[in-house]
């Protein structure tokens, strides 16, 4: 137990000197901020949700958009997954699955080429056909294109069960 109580105080001490560094490089910053040791907050201030304004209407009309794309070029089990509550990073996913490789390039091939005429570029593809899941960044909105197999095996509809099902395409 002493040992434990030991290593408790060299974590204290060690954030201590972070945050006295942190000061030190940036007083402004500390300045106006109330700090506290991390032994002092409080467990509701630790699990409180952290509150998100919702995301903009444009943003839901681009996942819809992309989930019509989908459904009018055959993908399977296509659903928009709104992940702005749980993530930062994006506020919807769309995830479809299309049923051979081939399948696979045509969508992301239409989804890009669609979104490309109304000015849209993707940040970031990731991912090929032959891999069985493509990757598709524009920025508030996540397209996962997979194929069967590899869609069961990942499971995101289950990783992100909290999530609201905005659209789901059978």
């Amino acid at each position: 137990m002493a040992e434990l109580d030991r290593t408790n105080a060299d974590r204290r001490e060690a954030a201590e000197d972070e945050w006295k560094e942190e000061e030190e490089l940036n007083p402004a910053a500390a300045s106006g901020a109330d700090l506290t040791h991390a032994d002092e907050v409080s467990e509701d201030a630790v699990s409180a949700p952290v509150i998100r304004t919702p995301p903009p209407p444009e943003v839901l009309d681009l996942g819809r958009r992309i989930v019509d794309v989908l459904t009018d070029h055959q993908a399977a089990d296509v659903v928009l997954l709104d992940i702005s509550p749980m993530a930062s990073f994006a506020d919807y996913f769309v995830i479809a699955t299309g049923n051979s490789e081939r399948q696979l390039g045509a969508l992301r091939d239409a989804v890009d080429e669609a979104l490309d005429t109304d000015g849209l570029l993707p940040i970031q593809i990731e991912g090929d056909p032959d891999t069985g899941w493509v990757l598709m960044d524009y920025g508030d909105v996540i397209v996962h294109l997979f194929d069967g197999l590899t869609r069961d095996y990942y499971r995101l509809e289950r990783i992100w069960d909290r999530a609201t099902t905005v659209v789901r395409v059978l």
